[in-house]
């Protein structure tokens, strides 16, 4: 004889034994009791009923995480689309503030102002020299470019002998383009010019090396060797003065 434990209740019976002593439980060896046992006790006989229980709720589980990780990988994907279209707005935006700063750029045109505004290259024995056209010349090219006259007054002032007196007229010209004002002072000697921006006057600047004046720290010189005509040109910061030289 030897000892085997029930598939019931795990308790050590013999082998030859037909039911468990402990729980009731029939044995290989218990025949028709066994099958009469299990009617009597059907829960005993439905494991298979919790096992398919338990696959059914695996089932379930798996279908519950894949629903919620594919929503979730929708989800991802939406805030992935919705960034990309915030993107390129940005760069839409980005975009169109350059062309706009482009577009303001080229509108602010300047007043049209050169050194040809002013006088007029010429040879004087055998030299090069910018002349002053005048002032009523001068004027007259003002109007020309859209200048209008804002202030006109008369001076009277000593000649170069000290004794004598005579009358000066200084007209004064402006020009707006898109806010920017430029403005010209035309008194007897020199013409005055006010650029709202240094890069007024640096394009000024450019006609004025292109008439042939030798560039220098503070502004510009005509050919020394005339000393009775020609014009000298300081320029300090949007300031410029067109000196012209004259011999009494």
């Amino acid at each position: 004889m030897a000892l085997i434990k029930c598939k019931e209740c795990g308790h050590e019976i013999s082998d030859k034994a037909s039911v468990c002593p402990n729980c009731g439980c029939p044995t290989e060896n218990a025949g028709t009791y066994k099958e009469k046992w299990l009617e009597d006790n059907p829960k005993k006989n439905r494991w298979w009923v919790w096992a398919f229980i338990a696959v059914l709720l695996c089932l379930i589980g798996a279908g519950i995480y894949y629903a919620l990780n594919n929503s979730s990988e929708k989800g991802d994907e939406a805030v992935v689309k919705d960034k990309a279209i915030e993107i390129n707005d940005s760069v839409s935006v980005a975009e169109k503030v350059v062309v706009n700063k482009k577009e303001e750029e080229n509108n602010i045109i300047s007043a049209g102002l050169s050194l040809n505004t002013f006088t007029k290259k010429r040879k004087e024995n055998g030299k090069n020299i910018q002349s002053s056209l005048g002032n009523e010349v001068i004027a007259a090219n003002l109007r020309k470019l859209g200048f209008k006259l804002v202030n006109k007054v008369k001076e009277t002032r000593l000649d170069y002998t000290g004794e004598e007196h005579y009358d000066v007229t200084i007209e004064t010209y402006s020009k707006t383009v898109n806010g920017r004002v430029t403005t010209v002072k035309l008194d007897e000697d020199f013409s005055d010019i006010h650029f709202p921006g240094l890069d007024d006057v640096d394009e000024f600047k450019k006609t004025v090396r292109a008439g042939g004046l030798r560039e220098t720290k503070d502004g510009f010189e005509d050919n020394e060797d005339i000393y009775y005509d020609g014009t000298n040109v300081s320029v300090k910061g949007t300031n410029v003065i067109l000196h012209y030289k004259w011999e009494p």
